[in-house]
């Protein structure tokens, strides 16, 4: 398996392989964005786009992120993550292990942590990598008048 940070000028050619894989975590949300959205932050160099390849090449697992800058530290956000869930102990393992590119460019940006917001079935998964739960997000929709 392998974790390849993609150069924005490349993000027009990878986007085809790419796209219905981000499709999945946006259909879990609000409806705030739509994977055009997604492509136009990519394309702009606004997030990062990251890809994890199995064995045979194949793209498995997506994620996009960010550089957040607070006036006291750098914080690199990962925003969405879509992938092949049967495959998910693996590529959760490679992204977050000692040796991960994820978290050797964040370091190399200058970031102290790792933030992201995660459905409850991931706190258990990512703890032992040394994600800790800080919060819990909830949402209400408003009724319209």
């Amino acid at each position: 398996m392998k974790i390849i940070k993609i150069d924005t000028d490349l993000v027009p050619f990878i986007w085809p392989y790419v796209s219905e894989l981000l499709k999945k975590p946006l259909d879990r949300s609000f409806g705030e964005l739509e994977v055009e959205h997604i492509y136009s932050y990519l394309a702009e160099g606004h997030q990062d786009l990251w890809i994890v390849k199995d064995t045979d090449n194949k793209i498995i697992t997506v994620c996009t992120a960010q550089i957040v800058i607070y006036p006291m530290q750098k914080v690199y956000q990962i925003i969405l993550v879509g992938g092949e869930g049967f495959k998910v102990k693996e590529w959760v393992d490679k992204c977050w292990n000692k040796d991960s590119p994820i978290l050797k460019y964040a370091k190399e940006q200058n970031c102290v942590r790792i933030e992201t917001i995660v459905r409850d079935g991931f706190v258990k998964i990512l703890s032992k990598y040394g994600f800790n739960k800080t919060a819990t997000v909830l949402n209400k929709m408003l009724e319209e008048k």
